[in-house]
């Protein structure tokens, strides 16, 4: 998850929101077979060339907001509720009440969504996996509640989430209508799943990104003894920004494992990549945001408010964020820094 910087006043005032719940109506009926263990071969192989091609032109890091049809679906800061609003931000309305965390999907004409609270300070609860309608109806559980649960991706009619068990996290998929769950041995995060592969790195030295199957099968490294704090795949190129290098950023083809430095502009967040435009801040300096070409072409400020900034997307031609500051407020401006609009 995109890591959230935050002021301690706000946060203060940011905890003792108050926390609701909703009654759970068409409860799914769980598979009754054991669940099945995906086994992570040890031994490496070498893998065929990529066929796929991603069809989507935006990849980013981490979201609050979402995108479906004519509107645009978000987490209000002001009370962790999930609401949307049409693209011209008329016709605001609130489709789920109660609390949810980031971050959340829309599979079609379903809503995919854990519960708890939104917020660095507070402990988080136990929650649930849930899916729901657009409009919030025929709300179900697809897995039951866990101590810390976490939606990863969805991809072909699974699920792909982390849930910690006692005092350690697991990855699982499990199918949208919530049958057939499957645990991946020997893994206790993934960062990114793409149609045909999951990528994860460790988080110890020596650190080392992994590739393999959807199946759990094939096991390969990528990258070796370099940590990326945010990575983003485009279709064969995994960006990313690499610690051993002033968090510069790289890219590296995880097919041939040809690796490149993008971007020599010092310790950067990766926030998204679109229409060719790679979306970044300076690591500590959350209240701008700038974009650049791949070409080296100089960077262009597009947020410089001395605001700060969270949950940072980009749809079609705007930047979506909320502003941490106490005023709960859920901004956009267009993609070239103009047309700053509120979402009211």
């Amino acid at each position: 998850m995109k890591r959230k910087i935050v002021v301690i006043s706000v946060l203060l005032a940011m905890a003792f929101l108050p926390i609701t719940s909703c009654k759970v109506i068409n409860k799914l009926v769980p598979n009754k077979k054991p669940e099945k263990k995906i086994e992570v071969a040890n031994k490496e192989v070498k893998q065929a060339p990529l066929d796929h091609k991603l069809t989507i032109t935006t990849y980013f890091v981490s979201s609050c907001f979402v995108k479906s049809g004519n509107y645009i679906f978000y987490i209000n800061p002001a009370d962790d509720r999930l609401y949307k609003v049409r693209t011209n931000l008329t016709r605001k309305q609130k489709v789920i009440d109660e609390e949810i965390r980031e971050p959340f999907f829309i599979d079609g004409e379903w809503i995919y969504y854990t519960n708890g609270n939104n917020r660095i300070f507070k402990p988080k609860q136990p929650g649930s996996l849930y899916k729901c309608r657009l409009d919030g109806t025929n709300k179900s559980v697809v897995v039951e509640e866990s101590e810390n649960i976490s939606i990863i991706d969805i991809q072909d009619g699974w699920i792909y989430f982390s849930k910690k068990n006692a005092s350690e996290y697991n990855v699982y998929r499990i199918r949208t209508d919530g049958s057939l769950q499957e645990k991946y041995n020997d893994i206790t995060s993934i960062d990114i799943v793409s149609p045909k592969w999951l990528v994860w790195y460790t988080q110890f030295k020596p650190f080392i990104t992994y590739k393999m199957n959807l199946d759990g099968s094939n096991k390969t490294r990528i990258l070796d003894n370099t940590f990326g704090r945010e990575e983003i795949l485009v279709k064969d190129w995994l960006y990313y920004t690499n610690q051993l290098d002033n968090n510069n950023l790289y890219k590296v083809n995880i097919d041939t494992g040809e690796k490149v430095k993008v971007m020599s502009v010092g310790e950067i967040d990766l926030l998204a990549i679109k229409d060719g435009w790679i979306y970044y801040q300076y690591y500590g300096y959350y209240s701008l945001i700038y974009k650049m070409k791949e070409d080296k072409s100089p960077p262009i400020p597009l947020l410089n408010s001395g605001d700060l900034y969270y949950g940072i997307t980009t749809i079609d031609d705007w930047i979506y964020y909320n502003l941490i500051d106490g005023s709960n407020k859920t901004i956009r401006i267009n993609t070239d820094g103009t047309k700053k609009q509120e979402l009211k």
